[in-house]
């Protein structure tokens, strides 16, 4: 995986599967808290699907939708997700 920076508000990061734009401007990318977010999601989620796997259970799909607090005062810090 190689990344690039540029202008120190925009990465590039370039994957095997695509490029992934990361931003901290709206519009020209995902955010990186986006992108925290997403993977924590992501990750719980397959690991109740292959939890459900092993019980058997016949899952077509699992549809998770996040929500996320942030502390303005300090620094945006993710308080809860």
């Amino acid at each position: 995986m190689d990344v690039t920076i540029r202008e120190t508000k925009l990465a590039i990061t370039q994957h095997e599967h695509g490029n992934l734009p990361i931003s901290t401007e709206i519009g020209k990318g995902f955010r990186p808290y986006e992108l925290f977010i997403s993977a924590i999601a992501g990750c719980a989620g397959m690991t109740f699907a292959k939890i459900a796997e092993k019980q058997r259970l016949d899952i077509e799909s699992i549809h998770l939708v996040t929500g996320v607090k942030r502390i303005q005062e300090e620094a945006n810090r993710i308080s809860e997700i």
